[in-house]
């Protein structure tokens, strides 16, 4: 009998181990969709400011070019 209640102790804190190693899994997965989530808004941000750069990149040498013409 010694031996049954032996071997459902280490059972047991081998069951408990193993539900906390799932639960910090869960964790991690969690906050590594969070950081996931962080990253594709700052890659969209960055895109609509190169959008952004871009146009106004586009005005610059419109009006140097409109500038150009006036000197001319």
């Amino acid at each position: 009998m010694k031996f049954i209640g032996e071997d459902q102790e280490k059972t047991n804190k081998k069951q408990d181990k193993c539900k906390k190693a799932i639960k910090e899994c869960q964790t991690l997965q969690d906050e590594n969709k969070i950081l996931d989530n962080k990253i594709n808004n700052l890659r969209s941000e960055i895109s609509k400011n190169k959008d952004i750069l871009t146009g106004y990149d586009d005005l610059k040498r419109f009006i140097i070019d409109l500038s150009n013409i006036q000197n001319s």
